[in-house]
Order: structure tokens, then C-alpha cells, then sequence
């Protein structure tokens, strides 16, 4: 953000005033995101790879199992938007992406275990939140 022509390119204001106005808004944070850097890869390509490739673990894991997970792969462009929206508080669609990993691994994880072990890995798994299931203020 320190090159006026790429401040310029995305409409940001580089007064103080306009710099604050542009941390604010999650449009203008979104597009800043999805900007690509030196390595031709934006912030939001990178954090939708992170997201992608543990789906793609989780994926091929249950194919191993025959068990089928149900992931959809995530755009930069949706990544953007989801870290944006933080800005505003707006943490759901960053919960339920998620959510959605959670749910299927959890899945996956129940027909590899024994009944039993699997309540105990529950259990243990409940021990280290720091929030209460269903809580997404934390």
C-alpha cells in the first residue's frame, strides 16, 4: 500500500482520513486482498490455497475410507469478501467455512473410530476451546 499508484488504482484516499475510511470498509479491503503482490499471488489466493488444500486432504482421506466428504472448494474472490466482513463483525461466513471442514471431518473421524474412542476424542477435543459449541463471538 505504500505505492500511491496502487493506493490510486484501488480508489484509496492516502490522507489519514482516507487511509482509516479504507480500513473500514470492507469492499475496499476485499479488492485490496484479491491485489496480486511481487510473487504474482494475492493475500486472498493464498488464504483460499490454505483453506483448499486442507479440503483436499480431507477429500482424498475419505476416499481412502469410502467415505464420502461433501467440501466445496472456496474462490479468492468468496476468501476476500469472508476476510472483509471481519472488519464489520461480520464473522459467520468465516465460522461456517469452517464449520463445514468440522462437520465433515468429524464424519470421517466417526466411522474410522470405535464408538468409544470417538467420545473420548470428543471429550478431549472440548477441553482445549476456548469457546462454548455454538458460541461465534469467540
Amino acid at each position: 500500500m505504500g505505492d500511491n499508484g496502487l493506493a490510486s488504482s484501488l480508489g484509496i484516499d492516502m490522507t489519514p482520513e482516507g487511509i482509516a475510511s479504507s480500513l473500514s470498509n470492507p469492499d475496499q479491503i476485499a479488492q485490496m486482498l484479491l491485489q496480486e503482490g511481487e510473487t504474482g499471488e494475492s493475500p486472498a489466493d493464498i488464504m483460499a490455497d490454505l483453506i483448499n488444500m486442507q479440503r483436499a486432504d480431507l477429500r482424498r482421506i475419505g476416499a481412502e475410507h469410502d467415505v464420502d466428504v461433501d467440501v466445496n472448494m472456496v474462490t479468492s474472490e468468496k476468501m476476500a469478501l469472508y476476510i472483509a466482513g471481519l472488519v464489520e463483525g461480520n464473522w459467520e461466513p468465516v465460522i461456517e467455512l469452517f464449520n463445514e471442514q468440522a462437520t465433515e471431518r468429524e464424519k470421517l473421524l466417526e466411522e474410522l473410530l470405535e464408538e468409544d474412542e470417538f467420545a473420548e476424542f470428543q471429550t478431549a477435543k472440548r477441553c482445549v476451546m476456548n469457546t462454548e459449541p455454538g458460541d461465534s463471538d469467540g
